[in-house]
């Protein structure tokens, strides 16, 4: 067996690490990846930073199976649609509120519906809102 631990870039944190089994195509993702709840987004979380890790560094493993730090184990396209999806969808909807005029305050309100059935989307919806609404104002 050929286990690597890798450090890709910045994600959940800036020093999440991955362990990669390249011969049996199984990545142990920690944070970087996603599944069955809802992502928090910290305040060292940078956003843009964890999805260009995703697809320059993590997606490119081509890992068939994905062990991630919360949720049972899963596929690639699974933490895909529960991680990077979402930063993608809620990225887009506070970019449109930011070119609306929208203000932070209202920010903690828009549109998460998809992924409300994940646990901890009542606990982490409006601050991940909120988080994302900060970082972006000065994109």
């Amino acid at each position: 067996y050929r286990i690597e631990a890798r450090y890709l870039g910045p994600a959940h944190s800036p020093g999440d690490i991955v362990v990669w089994l390249p011969n049996q195509s199984l990545v142990i993702s920690g944070d970087m990846a996603f599944h069955e709840r809802l992502l928090p987004i910290f305040e060292d979380t940078i956003t843009a930073d964890w999805l260009e890790t995703w697809d320059t560094q993590f997606e490119p493993l081509g890992a068939t199976y994905v062990i991630p730090g919360h949720g049972h184990p899963t596929n690639m396209d699974q933490v895909r649609r529960y991680t990077k999806n979402y930063l993608v969808w809620l990225r887009a909807r506070i970019g449109e509120h930011i070119d609306e005029g929208g203000e932070l305050a209202d920010a903690y309100y828009v549109d998460q519906s998809p992924y409300a059935h994940l646990d901890t989307f009542e606990e982490l919806a409006t601050r991940n809102a909120g988080r994302v609404f900060e970082q972006m104002e000065w994109e």
